[in-house]
């Protein structure tokens, strides 16, 4: 009979899935300081993260939109 590892492989997913939050928060922050423009792309380059799992991270979402600069509307072609 083979021994139960379900308890160590789910502490190795949520470790995982800790780093993984902590590069792209650290990232966003980075990106947030600079010029650079901010977008998912960006950000899951920078963060090493793919945009599928960005996607799956409202929040993080949330703060792109918030510190992404939004087009003037006087630049409207009518």
């Amino acid at each position: 009979m083979r021994a139960d590892n379900t308890r160590h492989l789910a502490k190795a997913a949520h470790r995982r899935a800790e780093q993984t939050r902590r590069r792209a928060v650290t990232a966003l922050r980075q990106l947030a300081d600079t010029n650079e423009p901010l977008t998912v792309s960006t950000l899951a380059q920078r963060a090493n993260v793919s945009r599928a799992w960005l996607y799956t991270q409202p929040d993080l979402l949330k703060q792109i939109r918030e510190e992404r600069p939004q087009p003037s509307k006087t630049t409207a072609v009518p």
